[in-house]
């Protein structure tokens, strides 16, 4: 049997976007020039790996037990998400990735790629920090199970409209996304061997 499907989004998911930010000396909104001017070797490059959260990569090698990856991220410059997902070093884990600079193009996304794999799409996973592409995904495959990353100080804050469907469960980080798989997503490849707190 084909691995159930783990999309995972990049940015404030696995990846502190804010660190880049930090690092730039910029607003948010000035990103575009110096995502281009990274990808032309104009301005030195930030240390992708160590802007990475914490517990991501240990997370990624206990879920790839289980589960097919799949990165899936929106981005103005494909370019720069590319490099960033290769040099930060998570690309390793994934079996996959999708890219897209449309905003509510990651349920179309989802539902192409899990009619094209044709694994266990009834034990897929949803993993993003945008409650508009949680209600993207769910609309457009709503049994998927959805899991809201909610970072510690990042994202709490934010009023989700009321007409959005919203994500399952809420995690603040890949430790208690773990738990969630485990309690609440269990598929028929789950084992014994993986009980274990965080895995």
């Amino acid at each position: 049997m084909e691995k159930p499907v783990l999309f995972l989004d990049l940015d404030r998911t696995m990846f502190d976007t804010d660190q880049l930010y930090v690092f730039w000396g910029i607003d948010p909104e000035r990103r575009a020039p110096y995502m281009q001017a990274t990808v032309e070797g104009k301005i030195p490059e930030p240390d992708w790996a160590n802007m990475v959260y914490p517990e991501t990569k240990s997370f990624l090698e206990r879920a790839k037990e289980r589960y097919h990856l799949v990165l899936l991220t929106r981005t103005l410059n494909i370019s720069f998400q590319k490099m960033k997902f290769v040099r930060s070093g998570l690309s390793k884990f994934f079996d996959g990735a999708l890219y897209t600079t449309a905003f509510r193009a990651k349920g179309s996304l989802v539902k192409r790629y899990l009619e094209l794999y044709g694994g266990d799409r009834s034990h897929a996973v949803f993993i993003d920090d945008e409650p508009a592409n949680i209600d993207d995904v769910k609309r457009a495959l709503p049994g998927i199970f959805a899991i809201h990353m909610c970072r510690s100080g990042d994202q709490s804050e934010r009023v989700i409209p009321e007409e959005y469907i919203r994500a399952d469960v809420v995690a603040e980080d890949f430790s208690e996304v773990a738990w969630y798989l485990r309690m609440y997503a269990p598929h028929p490849i789950y084992s014994a061997k993986n009980k274990n707190h965080g895995s």
